[in-house]
């Protein structure tokens, strides 16, 4: 609570209150001092108080009945504001205290967020029976597979050892196969990843795609812990190296970004259903909807495919789950106007390809019955498929005469890719099929890289770490890095297209605007060549906006940990290191290192 003490005056409804409370009465009309903490539990006086998980303040309209209900009538004693991560930290520390008081049960969230009740369950399924082998194939021992796979945590073997089973039986187990160090060793894990690529392959070569979870599990030699202990198939996939989109090209020719988009656009080009893909639902946003369809009556759908909930672990789980939110309050704003479609992550993850077309088809029935509007679709050749004198009549069609050489930049993305990744540069595929380089050829307008900009800004919410989610994107943006700092850097990259959203009247979020302010301020301090030109430029574009940069306390964003180290600190945290020892160990700030665990935060000064 920020506010300690309030003013109040003497009046015939409040005078019992305050004297049970010791204060001594002077008479009616006088003003007099009163502890926050000693105003009635439905005060409407307006006070401030600070989340007590990412440290915001109140908005100007709280009042103290409001703190009273949120946060001094809960067990846990803690505020947390609106934020979908604040409310997530609340509900699990009302989750804790539930435990403790032996008050959760396994219909509550996170019941299964705590040891001692995934080794009850399991303990459960010891004593009726009597082994853990064939667990899949049995509805309690599947569902308990379930709750190990997503809660990676804790360890299936060392916890059945713990309940006194023999070592030598989950030695034995067909399921288990391995004793949990044995299972750990790097050696044997090398072992199961060429078992598992090779069962993979053989199932690719065969039906032209990646298998889905279910589907992997059935293969031959494969099971859940197989999969399991290398980390999922989404970690298989990556080691296996099958990250571009070759093997997530659908039959129209678009590159889809994960296995779930392409089942669902493969599900509707096979039933002729007309869409447009990446549209924007809301006007002067950058969002964009995953499919869109549109009836002839006019009403416009919209299908989000969600990747994570509030029930995944991780940095970026919390903060797409974040986004999620924003994006589902938009589409309640705009109800009247828009249909939203939502499908869930978790409906591709345990089943085969036949069972999610199944569901599909449940689901999207009633878009199917509708009468909607003929779009062009325009059938795709992805150029990765297309022979070297295919992609050079493909490329030939950018060429005004056929003999001068078009502008990189003026090629399609695909086809760009494709010479890339056949050629090296586009030097040597210019140079072997007889073509002069074009001076301006391999120069990039700064216009290209907002594509890279505004994607970062739909899957991460922000520009401030541009450069590291270019990095994990590298197949998505190849070069983009080096493309960046030949237009003057990341710092004039972001400028010249918070510039471009501003004209075009796209949103600037929160975060960005905050870069904005601290650039304007001269706060930025890990930019060690910014000028004065480039902090007008950056005044200039929050004046457009309506902020007045001068009235913000800045407090610096968090650059410079990996998410590697993030989940580190806050994993230590929550075993109950101090502050002090975290300092040490990382070698930060006390007020770094709480920045790490609560986010940033900045307020206007009163």
């Amino acid at each position: 609570m920020i506010t300690q003490t309030v003013e109040i005056i003497w009046n015939n409804r409040n005078k019992q209150h305050y004297l049970s409370k010791n204060y001594i009465f002077t008479k009616i009309g006088d003003t007099f001092s009163v502890s926050v903490f000693d105003l009635p539990n439905n005060s409407t006086i307006n006070v401030k108080a600070k989340c007590d998980y990412c440290g915001d303040e109140t908005p100007p309209e709280f009042t103290y009945g409001d703190y009273y209900r949120q946060a001094l009538s809960s067990p846990v004693k803690t505020y947390a504001c609106n934020k979908p991560k604040c409310n997530f930290k609340k509900r699990f520390d009302m989750a804790s205290y539930r435990q403790q008081r032996g008050e959760l049960n396994e219909k509550n969230p996170f019941y299964f967020h705590f040891e001692e009740n995934v080794m009850k369950l399991l303990k459960s399924y010891l004593n009726e029976n009597g082994n853990l082998h064939q667990m899949k194939n049995k509805t309690k021992g599947n569902r308990i597979l379930n709750i190990f796979q997503r809660h990676q945590e804790f360890d299936i073997i060392e916890m059945a050892i713990r309940l006194g089973y023999e070592e030598q039986d989950l030695r034995n187990n067909p399921l288990l196969g391995l004793s949990r160090k044995e299972m750990n060793s790097e050696h044997r894990q090398n072992e199961q990843f060429e078992e598992v690529k090779a069962a993979i392959l053989e199932f690719m070569e065969e039906h032209k795609r990646f298998p889905t979870y279910e589907e992997a599990c059935m293969l031959k030699g494969m099971n859940t812990a197989k999969l399991d202990k290398l980390g999922g198939i989404h970690a298989v996939r990556q080691r296996m190296g099958i990250n571009d989109s070759t093997y997530l090209i659908d039959d129209r020719g678009w590159p889809n970004k994960s296995s779930y988009e392409w089942m669902v656009a493969q599900f509707l080009i096979h039933n002729n259903v007309p869409y447009k893909r990446e549209q924007r639902p809301f006007i002067n946003n950058g969002h964009r909807s995953d499919f869109t369809f549109y009836t002839e009556e006019g009403l416009t759908i919209h299908l989000e495919l969600w990747g994570y909930d509030e029930t995944s672990g991780g940095i970026v789980a919390e903060e797409y789950v974040e986004k999620k939110a924003r994006k589902m309050e938009l589409y309640k704003e705009h109800e009247k106007e828009i249909q939203l479609v939502s499908l869930k992550r978790s409906m591709f993850e345990r089943a085969t390809y036949d069972q999610i077309q199944s569901e599909l088809k449940r689901i999207l029935g009633p878009i199917l019955k509708m009468k909607l509007k003929e779009l062009e679709q325009e059938v795709m050749i992805p150029p990765t498929m297309l022979s070297n004198e295919q992609l050079l009549e493909e490329f030939l069609k950018y060429s005004i005469d056929g003999k001068t050489t078009p502008l990189f930049w003026d090629l399609t993305n695909n086809l760009r890719v494709a010479i890339l990744k056949r050629f090296k540069s586009y030097e040597v595929f210019l140079k072997q099929n007889n073509f002069q380089p074009n001076k301006e050829s391999t120069n990039v307008p700064i216009e290209y890289l907002f594509e890279a900009c505004e994607a970062c800004i739909n899957e991460d919410g922000s520009l401030l770490n541009l450069k590291s989610y270019l990095e994990r994107n590298k197949n998505r943006f190849k070069g983009f890095i080096s493309k960046a700092r030949n237009n003057g850097g990341f710092f004039n990259v972001k400028l010249s297209f918070f510039s471009n959203c501003v004209e075009k009247g796209i949103t600037i979020f929160e975060d960005d605007q905050m870069f904005l302010i601290g650039v304007a301020q001269k706060k930025i301090t890990n930019i060690t060549r910014q000028n004065e030109e480039q902090r007008l430029f950056a005044i200039d574009i929050l004046e457009k906006l309506g902020v007045d940069y001068q009235t913000i306390h800045f407090r610096h964003f968090n650059l410079r940990f990996t998410d590697e180290e993030v989940r580190e600190i806050r994993n230590c945290k929550k075993k109950g290191v101090t502050y002090a020892e975290l300092t040490k160990k990382f070698n930060a700030s006390s007020s770094t290192i709480k920045e790490v665990l609560h986010g940033p935060t900045y307020s206007h000064i009163v």
